[in-house]
């Protein structure tokens, strides 16, 4: 009977030992499932803020062709100010030098 009785004990301890390791397991699984839904959560940020730079991006290259368009617009008044400008010089030149001919 004492080695009947002996063996349900053993069993009894292999079974609290399993239910503690079962417990174990369960928190651990917890955590890591925790940790999972955090990466999760990390990456759904990261790629708003990636989606987010990329808009950025187009926004600064479409403000940077509208830009350069404005410097050449800017740069063709100029030359063409500066063309007119030396058009009347010319101009006035020709007149004082035809002038004083007469």
């Amino acid at each position: 009977m004492s080695s009947a009785f002996d063996a349900a004990e053993r069993g009894l301890t292999k079974l609290q030992d399993a239910q503690r390791v079962n417990a174990e397991n369960e928190e651990i699984s917890s955590n890591v499932l925790n940790e999972l839904y955090g990466q999760g959560d990390q990456l759904d940020r990261a790629d708003a803020t990636a989606k987010g730079l990329t808009n950025d991006a187009k926004l600064g290259t479409k403000l940077l062709k509208e830009l350069k368009w404005r410097i050449f617009k800017e740069k063709l008044c100029l030359i063409c100010g500066m063309l007119a400008l030396i058009g009347a010089d010319v101009g006035i030149g020709y007149f004082f030098f035809t002038c004083q001919k007469k």
